[in-house]
């Protein structure tokens, strides 16, 4: 059940229906969405994805948020799409991931408000994807990142993680489907703060109230100039619609 009250001003925050893959909460201008599969490692269902998505576009087009903040329940920040759905013997269950997937990313890549990834454990496929389009990202020091869906037959996603390391450190991730350590995502710009587990929330909270405070128009005026190269059509389609399409996935490695 979401929990959508403001404690330090009593207000409420903009209307959200209950959630049972994700947990929303409001305070002092931040909010949190907590990934809440844990014991699936938070892997991303076609219903975690719709319910992201209902949860963004609420916060963007309402007035209490002016920052959101991504964390996870349990091990690990997220370990990618559902395998489940992905390796679905139903034409009808990867039609419907593949159309939660590109909706979410749309969404997140597009969001006209900031937004903070809190990692902690593995954020992997997908859920490194999500932490790459925040605009920050804070970590744990066990934390670690990677795109190893590559080693299975489908291609990462390129262009939004190029433009926060560079090409070179892109490809190299995307080729290679190696996983890196909080330290080295730290050196090579993938994140801004490393901290201890047990220091995690403190300092992304820290971080986020430094942006909260900020207007709220002056805020997503900002976020439009981030928007505008590349914008999402630009690369969506190829990177991503088009590879489930192609059924490039966990499941296809033979038809590459």
């Amino acid at each position: 059940m979401s929990t959508h009250d403001h404690p330090g001003d009593g207000t409420s925050a903009d209307a959200l229906p209950a959630f049972t893959a994700i947990r929303a909460e409001v305070s002092d201008r931040i909010g949190w969405l907590t990934l809440n599969r844990p014991e699936r490692r938070n892997a991303l269902s076609p219903q975690m994805l719709a319910e992201i998505v209902t949860c963004l576009r609420a916060w963007s087009q309402g007035t209490s948020v002016n920052v959101v903040v991504f964390r996870a329940e349990g091990v690990s920040f997220g370990a990618g799409l559902d395998r489940d759905w992905i390796q679905s013997e139903s034409s009808d269950d990867r039609r419907a991931l593949q159309f939660a997937s590109s909706t979410f990313h749309r969404e997140l890549f597009g969001l006209r408000i900031p937004s903070i990834a809190m990692v902690h454990g593995h954020a992997v496929g997908t859920s490194m994807d999500l932490a790459v389009m925040c605009d920050l990202r804070v970590a744990s020091d066990d934390a670690t990142f990677g795109h190893p869906e590559i080693l299975g037959g489908g291609p990462p996603l390129f262009t939004p993680l190029r433009s926060v390391v560079g090409d070179g450190w892109a490809r190299e991730l995307c080729l290679t489907g190696r996983t890196i350590t909080a330290e080295e995502a730290e050196r090579i710009g993938l994140v801004n703060h490393v901290v201890a587990r047990s220091e995690l929330h403190d300092k992304t909270r820290e971080l986020a109230l430094e942006v909260a405070r900020v207007p709220r128009a002056a805020l997503v005026a900002t976020k439009s100039f981030f928007l505008g190269n590349p914008g999402i059509d630009d690369f969506i389609h190829t990177q991503h619609d088009q590879l489930f399409e192609a059924g490039l996935t966990y499941r296809q490695v033979d038809n590459v």
